[in-house]
């Protein structure tokens, strides 16, 4: 193709886009407290949640808030809460982005990339139910939240994020 002056998309026969997915650990922790926070523990209700973020957990009261949805069961933490609900986005995410329909001999392949645009990335979303303030990073593609076990275990974040694979190539 370079002989001709083609792109390799020309005479390509299968053709495949990488769609890359960015915050798991972010997603999964806030979906993770608010379901230990609010519906397994009762502590706390939604509409409360609700104000906390919309003020960006200000005030004493917005911290306390803030802090205990932080402390609530991480992805990566091995068993959780956190755990649970990364795989099942992760699933969600893959089967939703392999079941795009696309023209014949293109296939888009679903994966989560360690983004070095996290900053720019969460300067565009709001505080979230996992105690991260407005305009802070999001978590790097597949990875678990800084401080997400106290040990900080390598083998912990390796086995979190060997369970959350997308199944179609493109590896996270």
């Amino acid at each position: 193709t370079l002989e001709l002056g083609q792109d390799i998309s020309v005479c390509a026969r299968l053709k495949t886009m990488g769609v890359d997915g960015v915050g798991l650990g972010t997603v999964a922790d806030s979906l993770a407290a608010l379901e230990q926070r609010v519906v397994l523990e009762r502590r706390v209700t939604f509409a409360a949640i609700y104000e906390g973020l919309k003020s960006d957990f200000a005030g004493t009261q917005g911290e306390r808030l803030r802090l205990m949805l932080k402390a609530s069961e991480r992805y990566c933490g091995g068993g959780t809460l956190g755990d649970t609900w990364a795989e099942a986005v992760s699933r969600m995410f893959a089967d939703t982005v392999a079941a795009q329909a696309m023209p014949a001999g293109v296939s888009l392949v679903p994966g989560w990339f360690s983004w070095s645009s996290t900053i720019h990335f969460g300067k565009m979303v709001g505080a979230t139910p996992d105690g991260r303030h407005a305009g802070a990073p999001v978590t790097h593609g597949a990875n678990p939240n800084p401080g997400f076990r106290r040990d900080g275990a390598v083998t912990a974040m390796a086995t979190g994020i060997a369970k959350i694979q997308t199944g179609y190539g493109n590896a996270c």
